[in-house]
């Protein structure tokens, strides 16, 4: 994992994953939200300045493709279930681009109930169209050109620690609980979990 597992999930949090679990709902929403953002596009195009609550999807579409990098992918895909799969696809499918390939063949097969989405973003990069789901892929990219004019905000995320650091930590929590107790085990993880974000 190469960032901090409670920053990526914090960046899909407000995805209505399973609204958009199988791709007939996926296209219901996104009808709508298409919709929604062509009758107030005037209202869209002063973001951030001003927000309002109807175009709340386009906002948390904006948030995370303002994070995403090839790594963020890779995190999206590989460690958070089926739901990153699914949304690290979609975004793929909002703003393709050609390094995001590899993370997405790798990806193949994780989520067999996702495997549409994964399809649907590697036809978005090679510009030809999903046979399974056409509509869908029309719809995304619609979704995708409202958002192309936003400006994309700097999301920063923290890094995970290495995974040898992480042994540590949780062997002086252990250690700490075996011998002190659980307050005394939370105390350390606080002071460990502190350290990290300080640095």
């Amino acid at each position: 994992m190469h960032y901090l597992r409670t920053d990526v999930e914090r960046l899909h949090l407000s995805v209505p994953h399973l609204t958009l679990a199988t791709p007939r709902r996926a296209l219901q929403f996104f009808e709508e939200v298409t919709q929604t953002g062509a009758e107030l596009a005037h209202v869209l195009s002063h973001y951030p300045e001003v927000r309002y609550e109807p175009l709340d999807f386009h906002y948390v579409c904006i948030q995370s493709l303002g994070a995403l990098t090839e790594r963020l992918l890779e995190d999206l895909l590989e460690e958070q279930s089926w739901r990153g799969v699914l949304w690290g696809a979609l975004l793929v499918c909002l703003s393709p681009d050609a390094r995001f390939r590899p993370a997405l063949e790798k990806a193949s097969g994780i989520a067999p109930y996702q495997q549409w989405a994964v399809d649907l973003a590697l036809a978005a990069l090679t510009g030809e169209q999903d046979t399974q789901n056409p509509a869908l892929q029309q719809v995304i990219s619609k979704l995708g050109m409202q958002l192309a004019s936003l400006p994309r905000p700097a999301v920063a995320l923290r890094e995970s620690p290495p995974p040898e650091m992480l042994q540590l930590r949780q062997q002086k929590v252990r250690a700490t609980y075996c011998q002190a107790g659980f307050q005394a085990a939370r105390d350390v993880l606080s002071h460990l979990t502190a350290e990290h974000f300080i640095e």
